[in-house]
Order: structure tokens, then sequence, then C-alpha cells
């Protein structure tokens, strides 16, 4: 007669009360399909991350170029260049030649890329009026 074989497993985790542990099969196997299915959905949602990634990477320029279009024909970014503009103009009528050498420059470097259309015709006109002003580039203070 054949002796019946446990279907359990020594892990070597040392003796209690006398008798090595053993760890049933069926809990090693749920382990397994466990982990398993955790490896799984992890895969999953990296593959859904990195592909959200991966089409920011793609979109993300495009999307930045129609927003900024849409957000420099607003007419809060066009009235904040005129209002910049005006607090320029203020600002050199009351400066010395020094001062004004460096108004016109700040100014006229953040005017650089605005269509003139965009400001009222006083402020355009102040703008081209820098512009022509412009002969020699500022001296440098040591």
């Amino acid at each position: 007669m054949r002796k019946q074989v446990n279907p359990s497993i020594s892990i070597g985790l040392g003796f209690v009360g006398g008798e090595p542990r053993r760890v049933e099969m069926g809990f090693l196997k749920g382990l397994g399909v466990v982990v398993g299915c955790l490896v799984v959905v992890f895969g999953f949602v990296w593959l859904a991350q990195g592909n959200d990634f991966f089409m920011y990477k793609v979109f993300a320029p495009a999307k930045a170029n129609v927003e900024r279009e849409v957000f420099e024909n607003t007419n809060t970014h066009v009235r904040g260049l005129n209002i910049t503009v005006q607090q320029a103009q203020m600002d050199y009528a009351q400066a010395d030649p020094a001062h004004k050498a460096a108004i016109s420059a700040v100014l006229l470097q953040q005017m650089a890329d605005v269509p003139m259309e965009k400001l009222t015709p006083q402020n355009a006109a102040f703008v081209q009026q820098l512009r022509g002003n412009l002969t020699a580039p500022m001296s440098t203070v040591p």
C-alpha cells in the first residue's frame, strides 16, 4: 500500500512547535494569481499613462500655439498692451535723457512682435516715434 502524500511544501522558515512550517500549495497558487493580476493591471495603467504622455508630446505644441494665438487676440491682452504703452509714455515724458533711452529700449523690446493695429492710434504713433529715435545702441554702464 502506498503512503498518501500531503500536497504541502516546506518553505524553510524554521520550526514551530517542533514541526516545520508548511504552506498549502493552493495558497501559493492563489498568491501567484493575485501577483500576476496586479502585474497585468499595473501594465495596463502604465500603457495608458505612457500613451497619454506620448499623445501630450505630439499634440501639446500645437495646442499651446492655438492657446497663445487666442490669448493674443483677447480684449484683455490688447487692453494690457495699450495700458503698458500709455504708462511708458507718461514715464518717458517725465524722464531725463538717460532714463528716456532706457524706457525706450524696454518698451521697444516688449512691443517687438506686437502688430501696430492692435494699439490705439496714439500709442502706435508713440511706439513708431520711439522706433524712429532709435539710431544707436544704448551704451553700457560700467
